[in-house]
């Protein structure tokens, strides 16, 4: 407890509320994760790209949901994910989350990953080679006048 005291009072107050932000989101879709059905899921998690006048950069981002996956109980791929996902939208940043299946050795992964401009932000694209995307969980959209 000492050492993640220690290192809270290492951060700025930029990243202590970026870490505070991703850690609600990571909740919040843990908690959706268990309590409402897929579709309805998905619905409450797509909206529109909201402009905002500062915006961390996405590796920050996908820096905060990791760091804060660590104290939310069954942080899953899915769960990390969908958070970032929504995390990149609140700072109006387009990102979608892919859902994918391995097959090896006789037996099935799946993953999901979010990426931001065709690129992977929680995962090395190496990472992801062996994967074979079946769909789009949540997309995050510009909103368009």
């Amino acid at each position: 407890m000492i050492a993640l005291a220690w290192k809270l009072a290492q951060l700025e107050a930029v990243d202590l509320r970026l870490l505070g932000h991703a850690l609600l989101t990571l909740a919040r879709v843990r908690i959706l994760l268990w309590t409402r059905p897929w579709q309805r899921l998905c619905s409450s998690l797509e909206r529109p790209v909201r402009a905002v006048a500062v915006r961390p950069d996405v590796r920050r981002l996908a820096w905060a949901i990791h760091a804060a996956s660590r104290y939310v109980p069954r942080a899953t791929c899915l769960t990390r994910a969908l958070a970032l996902q929504r995390l990149l939208s609140d700072f109006g940043y387009e990102a979608i989350v892919q859902v994918g299946i391995q097959h090896s050795h006789g037996t099935f992964t799946a993953h999901a990953w979010t990426e931001h401009a065709g690129h992977p932000l929680l995962d090395a694209p190496a990472d992801l080679v062996h994967y074979r995307r079946l769909f789009i969980a949540a997309q995050s959209r510009p909103n368009l006048p």
